[in-house]
């Protein structure tokens, strides 16, 4: 199965994201009823983070994984909740 997942914080760097799996290509989107924030996450320092705000929205990139590559990005980003949500492309 193919999913298409959001970046925000060092998933929309390519280097960084080579680190978990294969670099690809990004879709700029805008995902509505969040706000980013800086969470202190022990021993980590200040983490980007996202807050429900319905009243906020943040840009992000989309890109496609499959099974075996969410579950290595579950792995990666194991402090966060996976949550779907509905993106504006703003290209299309």
């Amino acid at each position: 199965m193919i999913y298409e997942m959001v970046g925000y914080g060092s998933l929309i760097s390519h280097n960084s994201l080579k680190e978990t799996i294969k670099d690809r290509k990004f879709i700029p989107v805008i995902v509505n009823g969040y706000k980013r924030i800086f969470d202190l996450s022990e021993g980590r320092g200040d983490v980007l983070n996202l807050e429900k705000d319905k009243d906020s929205k943040f840009n992000g990139l989309m890109f496609k994984v499959d099974n075996e590559e969410l579950e290595k990005l579950r792995k990666r980003e194991d402090d966060y909740n996976f949550e779907k949500v509905e993106v504006y492309d703003f290209r299309t």
